[in-house]
C-alpha cells in the first residue's frame, strides 16, 4: 500500500491505498484503502501495549534476534559468494596477462578489474553492517527497557519526530484487510535505536 490523500476545502484526508486496486481496480483488495490516522494510531499503541506485556516482550525480543541472526546469515552468504567470484576473476585476469591477444586483452582486464573493484567494496559494506548487526543483538531487558519508556518518549516528540523514530523502529506493517489483522516487523536494529533515541532525549532534557 502507499500513502495519498484527498482534500476536501481546507482539509486534507489521508489514506494508504492498496497499489494493485489502484492499477486493477477497487474489487482487487479487501479493502482498498484505509484511513491513515487510524492504522498509524493502532501501531503505535500497539507498540505501547507491548512495553507493558512481558511475554510480548520476549516474543519481540526471539523475533528481532531471529531477524537479525537471518540477517547476518545473508550477509555471510553474500560473503562467500563475492569471496569466489574475486578469486575466480584473479585467475581469469592471469590466464588474460599470459594470452598474446593484446586487443582482448586490454578490454578484459579491464572488466575484470573494475568487477573486482565492485566486489570489493561491497565486502567493506558487508563488513561493517555484519558488525553493526553483531554488535546491536539484543536482550529481554534491554526491550523491555526501550518499550517501557515509549510511551513517555512518545509524547515528547513532535509529529516529524514521531514519524521518523517510527521509520528507525519498524520495518514494515502488514495489513490483513480479508480478516481485518495487522502485523508489525521491527528493524533488525530498530529497538536498539529506540533505546539511543531515549538516551539522547534524556540528554537533551538535562
Amino acid at each position: 500500500m502507499f500513502h495519498t490523500y484527498t482534500s476536501k476545502g481546507s482539509r486534507q484526508y489521508r489514506y494508504y491505498v492498496c497499489g494493485r486496486a489502484r492499477q486493477r481496480g477497487w474489487g482487487e483488495c479487501p479493502p482498498p484503502s484505509i484511513p491513515a490516522g487510524e492504522i498509524e494510531q493502532f501501531v503505535v499503541e500497539q507498540i505501547k501495549e507491548i512495553g507493558s506485556d512481558p511475554e510480548l516482550i520476549q516474543e519481540v525480543t526471539a523475533k528481532a534476534c531471529e531477524q537479525a541472526s537471518a540477517e547476518i546469515l545473508k550477509l555471510q552468504q553474500e560473503r562467500q559468494t563475492l569471496l569466489k567470484q574475486i578469486r575466480s576473476d584473479f585467475e581469469q585476469i592471469e590466464s588474460i596477462a599470459a594470452s598474446r591477444d593484446m586487443t582482448s586483452r586490454v578490454s578484459n582486464l579491464a572488466d575484470l578489474n573494475k568487477r573486482q573493484e565492485t566486489a570489493r567494496r561491497r565486502l567493506d559494506e558487508i563488513e561493517l553492517e555484519f558488525e553493526s548487526l553483531t554488535a546491536e543483538q539484543i536482550d529481554t531487558a534491554e526491550v523491555s527497557a526501550a518499550l517501557s519508556n515509549f510511551h513517555e518518549l512518545w509524547a515528547q516528540l513532535r509529529p516529524k519526530e514521531q514519524a521518523r523514530l517510527l521509520a528507525l523502529l519498524i520495518e514494515q506493517v502488514d495489513h490483513d484487510g480479508r480478516h481485518g489483522n495487522v502485523s508489525i516487523t521491527f528493524h533488525p536494529t530498530g529497538i536498539r535505536t529506540l533505546m539511543q533515541e531515549s538516551v539522547d532525549l534524556c540528554e537533551v532534557a538535562v
